[in-house]
């Protein structure tokens, strides 16, 4: 231990890497101090003309093994076995066969450069507890064959803009409820065809207004019962003829006034009666007014 600065005891400690950022944590780690605390005669030292120096220390209670490089690269096992290695150029370990690696304990990898994983065959990564992937910049990644997702709990996405293109077909099958809420606008457009199906009742509600705009025709069509129900005004424009048509009974009501107005002809047709009733009905045309079948007028002004 005389003059142990000028040795390479003090250049290890030296030049000892400190800090070193663990993976998604404010925690860090150093480099151990070096374990040498030899006693004279028990430590046996090797010591080449270039520098290379090799180390068996019995010291009791610091036995030690430690062999350096005249460069600074240096293996060394201290006293509880605990052993630390360290390369100052380039570090290669080659395989001819299968390598395996197990670690009791935490493992921690910091790289402060690129990291390239490249697999020749399939790879399987098992996690027993919880995994989290943070990516600081942007993440790519590319599939050239199919890709399965499964999750058994609740799956999460949240980003702040999101883009989804397929190339082919698109199915979405949800067991129970689906919902879908939009803070702003929200525009669907399809190139094609639409087909809106529901085993159910379907229920459209806007709290503002509800428009219906067709280049051709609108249809609508119920196997039972057709209701059109407001609570103030009802209108019906059209700029070409308007035509109501029913194979049974035609009910046309207002519990207060009611106006049935034709720019030019307007014609009420029925396979059976036409009733119009209200407590003030008005039939009104440009042109004439021409009721066919039986038609029953209540309240006619």
């Amino acid at each position: 231990n005389q003059i142990i600065e000028k040795t390479t005891v003090a250049l290890k400690d030296a030049t000892k890497e400190l800090k070193v950022p663990v993976a998604i944590s404010n925690a860090t780690w150093n480099q151990p101090d070096s374990p040498y605390n030899a006693r004279y005669p028990f430590n046996h030292v090797y010591q080449g003309e270039s520098g290379h120096l090799m180390e068996f220390d019995d010291t009791p209670e610091n036995e030690r093994i430690h062999l350096y490089h005249k460069k600074g690269t240096f293996t060394e096992v201290d006293v509880n076995g605990t052993q630390v290695n360290k390369i100052v150029g380039d570090g290669y370990e080659i395989i001819d066969r299968n390598g395996y690696l197990y670690v009791k304990g935490a493992y921690n990898v910091t790289v402060d450069g690129t990291t390239k994983i490249f697999c020749r065959s399939a790879a399987d990564i098992e996690i027993v507890g919880d995994a989290r992937v943070y990516c600081r910049n942007d993440v790519d990644m590319e599939v050239s064959g199919s890709m399965n997702l499964a999750v058994n709990e609740t799956l999460s996405i949240r980003c702040r803009t999101f883009h989804m293109r397929v190339l082919g077909n698109s199915t979405t099958y949800v067991n129970k409820r689906f919902g879908l809420v939009v803070g702003e606008n929200m525009d669907v457009r399809c190139d094609s065809d639409m087909n809106l199906e529901t085993a159910g009742n379907m229920n459209l509600y806007s709290s503002s207004n509800l428009s219906l705009t067709s280049l051709l025709s609108t249809n609508i069509h119920a196997t039972n019962q057709l209701n059109l129900t407001s609570l103030t005004e009802t209108n019906f424009y059209t700029d070409g003829e308007a035509n109501y048509y029913s194979t049974g009974t035609m009910n046309v009501r207002g519990a207060a006034g009611m106006k049935l107005r034709g720019g030019n002809f307007m014609h009420l047709t029925s396979s059976g009666n036409i009733r119009v009733d209200g407590a003030n009905t008005y039939l009104q045309s440009g042109g004439s007014v021409t009721p066919t079948v039986n038609m029953y007028y209540r309240d006619w002004e």
